[in-house]
C-alpha cells in the first residue's frame, strides 16, 4: 500500500464524489514493519481541480510516506462538473 493509494482514494470518493488523477507525487522515508495508518486532507480545493495530501506513519507514529497529488473533480455520470461562477475575492481555480 502506498501512503496516497487508500487515504486519499477514500478521501475523493467521500467528499469529491468522481476524480481521477492528475499527477501524484510519493516519498517513502523508512519501510512498514508493522501496523500503520494514514491520515489524508484536501490542501487547496478549486472549482474542478483539488489538490490532496497523504501521510503514511508506522505504528510507533514515525513517517513513512507521503503522498501529494491533483484531482479532477467529475460528475456523477463522468462528464465534467460545472462550472461554479467566479465570485470576487474567490481563489479557486
Amino acid at each position: 500500500m502506498t501512503a496516497g493509494g487508500s487515504a486519499v482514494g477514500h478521501l475523493c470518493h467521500r467528499f469529491l464524489s468522481t476524480a481521477v488523477t492528475l499527477e501524484m507525487n510519493t516519498r517513502s522515508f523508512r519501510p512498514i514493519k508493522g501496523d500503520c495508518h494514514s491520515e489524508a486532507r484536501i490542501l487547496k480545493q478549486g472549482r474542478t481541480i483539488v489538490h490532496l495530501e497523504s501521510r503514511l506513519y508506522s505504528d510507533e507514529g514515525r513517517l513513512a510516506a507521503l503522498a501529494t497529488g491533483s484531482w479532477h473533480r467529475l460528475a456523477a455520470n463522468g462528464q465534467q462538473e460545472p462550472a461554479v461562477p467566479h465570485r470576487p475575492g474567490d481563489n479557486r481555480e
